[in-house]
């Protein structure tokens, strides 16, 4: 089987793990805010920063590889921009307690 069988750059290879660490660190805030609310923390944090905090925190973690991504044409911006004004479009007729 060749190296490099998926044909990224090591560079590129190391964004999309990164992206995918991050997501996988938001996802883990989320579900701790599902179960235990925004203002909750972990005990042993000594800062004591709640899961809204972590959420944010995780945000911009994937705020910046995204932007990352975006900057070494990784991924396009512009239909970044188009998807998200379609899924805004389209989303309110699934939604019970939201209206975008």
């Amino acid at each position: 089987m060749d190296k490099n069988f998926n044909l990224l750059t090591p560079a590129e290879a190391e964004r999309l793990s990164i992206l995918m660490e991050e997501m996988a660190e938001a996802s883990q805030v989320i579900g701790k805010i599902l179960r235990h609310g925004y203002g909750s923390y972990h005990p042993k944090d000594p800062d004591k920063r709640s899961n809204r905090t972590l959420l944010s925190e995780e945000m911009g973690h994937v705020r910046f590889i995204v932007g990352e991504m975006c900057e070494r044409q990784d991924i396009s911006a512009l239909i970044m921009q188009g998807s998200a004004e379609e899924k805004k479009a389209k989303i309110n007729k699934y939604l019970h307690h939201n209206k975008f």
